[in-house]
């Protein structure tokens, strides 16, 4: 288990604690209503006490490279796999991606890669996450698919992730994934959730 890994599960574990002290109710009905508004505690108040998970109120915040619009740091995240992938594969999945991305303008994006690309990645303004590609893995088969397993629950846990989709060594984005991604704007809108702004001005080409 990686440092990161460790140190998310002491979070998990400690979090766990906190949600059996005596009065927990009382404090997560009572205040942290009047602290999600608080961008600064938003990462604290979501590990500690975990209310309903809507649309536009992402649990931990990042930087979100490439949207202009209100309060981009709390959309919520969708990690996005293309394992086994050549170099074509990465890059129709990060122009799928980057074009969802500014037609929504309604998600934050985490790709998760098996090859030695994260700087092609980030360019993008998209945050990168790495795996060791099955090629390069010293063990078997089962113990490989195990490996990638603990790293998708470790960026699910880490990055609050909303929805996961796997691209496949095409890098194309599934009909059901769009079609769920496309709707969250509205999704967002109807909830009362932080939308992005629709006037024209908001709008992006």
């Amino acid at each position: 288990m990686s440092g990161v890994d460790r140190s998310a599960d002491r979070r998990q574990r400690f979090a766990a604690r906190v949600r059996r002290t005596p009065g927990y109710l009382a404090v997560k009905d009572g205040v942290l209503p009047r602290l999600r508004g608080n961008t600064a505690l938003t990462d604290l108040v979501w590990r500690v006490f975990t209310p309903a998970h809507g649309l536009g109120e992402a649990r931990r915040m990042f930087r979100s490279d490439g949207l202009d619009v209100p309060d981009a740091d709390r959309l919520p995240v969708i990690a996005f796999t293309v394992l086994g992938a050549d170099d074509a594969g990465v890059d129709r999945a990060l122009r799928a991606i980057t074009e969802l991305r500014r037609d929504t303008a309604a998600f934050r994006a985490v790709l998760v890669v098996d090859r030695p690309v994260l700087a092609r990645v980030r360019d993008h303004g998209i945050v990168a996450d790495h795996v060791i590609g099955e090629a390069d893995w010293y063990g078997d088969a089962d113990a490989y698919a195990e490996y990638v397993g603990r790293r998708l629950v470790s960026v699910v846990q880490g990055f609050r992730v909303w929805h996961l989709a796997h691209l496949g060594p095409g890098g194309q984005v599934s009909a059901t994934d769009e079609q769920l991604i496309r709707a969250i704007r509205g999704a967002m809108s109807s909830s009362g959730a932080a939308a992005p702004d629709d006037s024209p001005s908001g709008a992006h080409p």
